[in-house]
């Protein structure tokens, strides 16, 4: 996948489950103070419902796409600095190349 497209989507998902967590604590909650509280339990339930899967999929689409921006940028880093030296990073780091 490249890179590019990584970041894009990684900003995407934070931004969004960021905006998510503002309104939350911004207008829902400060709604709940409002409202009876049998009126707020009831729709809290029903929100909690709805929102569930789809704030635990944003936030797993944040994670996956951050470690895979993390893993690009670093492999991407590592190409570059190979270049830059003339020299080209071990195929496998960590493993010591056997001479004869």
């Amino acid at each position: 996948m490249p890179l590019r497209l990584v970041k894009g989507l990684a900003l995407l998902s934070t931004g969004l489950l960021s905006g998510t967590f503002v309104y939350g604590a911004v207008n829902v909650a400060q709604t709940f103070k409002a409202v009876p509280l049998d009126v707020r339990l009831t729709f809290h339930s029903a929100l909690m419902r709805m929102n569930g899967s789809v704030v635990q999929t944003m936030m797993a689409l944040a994670i996956l796409s951050s470690l895979l921006l993390v893993a690009g940028s670093a492999a991407a880093a590592r190409g570059s600095t190979g270049t830059a030296t003339g020299t080209h990073p071990p195929a496998h780091p960590g493993r010591r190349e056997m001479r004869a």
